[in-house]
């Protein structure tokens, strides 16, 4: 790009749609070493996201998503959710041959999870339940993945296995871990389509309202606790409640027992994650990072309950009434002989 990376964009821009003309650029604009977008206005007032692919990663994101964003505003779909889609209004190439696409600005700001309330988190469970809602026809006509529950647990536990390889997770986690994939409890649950990448990065939000969701490369049918891992690690706590009440009105079918655990689990399991990342490229700085997280995460649930239950649970208040009512009706038994 030239020194001034947004109006090179934005003149790039004007190849993607058919008599486009830029009159003004400006925020919200973006520059990192995946991504570039600036907002735009045309002759007519109209306001575009303007956003290009500068890294590997970031063109076979864009690439992916295009073909699912198209089906995904089809009406059959669309109607069924809450909130606005990117619809490519045309693509282009920069100067320096990256691709880019051109959309309708989109309503709202991406979410900043400190300002989270209840009603919000009423809009997201909503929404996310929305999502799970979708029919699956649109993952296999894309060819898309699509994962059953086994398959899930198998995958999970061969990161698990990984991460313990290199002795750099506490063993108090790779204990808890463990013990969550070996209860067959929490793997009883029906796959759906799911979003694949909920981050308070695609997620915007107008006031109290869900807005908009982006960043659906990701779509696949798969275990639906993946899109609330996110939130239900990192929201306030006084939100959870509204947010999973909220999710389950908004399914078809009650959700599983043990959704909100294997949500945890998925969240904390994406500091292992981030791990084999740095391992697997050598970077001592992730490692590092992934490390002390990973160390704060073992001493923040050192106290907590497992995920799930992993053996029978003895209510002793019904153990006791259900002994007192036996001997009474023993002794009632006798009094009768």
């Amino acid at each position: 790009m030239t020194s001034h990376p947004f109006i090179a964009l934005a003149a790039a821009a004007t190849n993607a749609v058919p008599d486009f003309n830029v009159t003004a650029i400006g925020p919200p604009q973006r520059a990192s070493d995946d991504w570039l977008s600036t907002a735009v206005v045309d002759a007519d007032g109209h306001r575009f996201t303007v956003l290009g692919a500068r890294s590997e990663t970031a063109k076979l994101r864009l690439a992916a998503e295009q073909p699912i964003l198209a089906a995904l505003t089809k009406p059959h779909y669309a109607t069924g959710l809450p909130f606005q889609l990117a619809k490519a209004a045309g693509t282009a190439r920069t100067a320096e041959n990256d691709p880019l696409v051109v959309f309708p600005e989109l309503p709202g700001q991406p979410l900043v999870l400190k300002l989270l309330n209840q009603d919000a988190a009423r809009s997201l469970g909503a929404a996310i339940g929305a999502i799970h809602e979708l029919d699956q026809t649109i993952v296999s006509d894309l060819n898309l993945p699509i994962e059953d529950a086994p398959t899930i647990r198998t995958r999970l536990l061969a990161e698990v296995d990984e991460a313990a390889r290199t002795s750099r997770v506490p063993s108090s986690l790779l204990n808890r871990w463990e013990q969550a994939l070996e209860d067959v409890s929490l793997w009883q649950f029906a796959p759906c389509v799911i979003h694949g990448d909920i981050s308070d990065e695609t997620l915007h939000m107008a006031g109290d309202e869900l807005a908009a969701v982006t960043g659906w490369f990701g779509l696949a049918v798969g275990d639906p606790a993946a899109d609330l891992a996110w939130l239900f690690a990192s929201a306030p706590e006084d939100c959870l409640d509204a947010l999973e009440e909220s999710y389950a009105v908004s399914r078809s079918q009650q959700p599983d027992a043990h959704i909100v655990d294997r949500a945890l689990l998925l969240s904390e399991l994406a500091l292992s994650r981030w791990l084999l990342h740095g391992v697997r490229n050598d970077d001592p700085q992730v490692i590092a990072d992934a490390e002390d997280m990973l160390t704060t995460l073992a001493r923040q649930v050192g106290d907590d309950r497992p995920l799930g239950r992993t053996s029978p649970v003895i209510e002793t208040d019904w153990s006791d009434s259900w002994q007192d009512t036996s001997e009474d009706a023993a002794t009632n038994g006798s009094d009768e002989r």
